[in-house]
């Protein structure tokens, strides 16, 4: 946990608790963690426990950086609505049988 900021390890490790003992669990969670450069990024990672599924068979994360996206949020006034990033997700597996 070296790379994630203080303030959100214990909130990251209930995360990673809970889908770890959770077989078929897929949850999202958005924290901070630091780049090579030495600059706090938030990132939001979508951990899934592939642990009952034969060709997983353990815990897949998908992680990307939202650090512009959390910054608009905090600067713009409350009245202000942001429409969701334009940029769709796509699935690329699924830990169902």
């Amino acid at each position: 946990m070296r790379f994630v900021q203080e303030d959100d390890v214990a909130g990251v490790v209930a995360f990673v608790s809970r889908v770890a003992s959770s077989p078929g669990a897929e949850v999202r969670r958005t924290f901070r963690v630091i780049n090579a450069r030495g600059e706090w990024r938030w990132t939001e990672e979508t951990l899934a426990n592939c642990t009952d599924v034969a060709s997983g068979q353990g815990l897949v994360a998908n992680i990307r950086d939202v650090t512009n996206e959390v910054e608009a949020r905090a600067a713009r006034p409350p009245s202000v609505a942001i429409a969701p990033s334009s940029r769709p997700l796509k699935k690329v597996c699924s830990c169902s049988t």
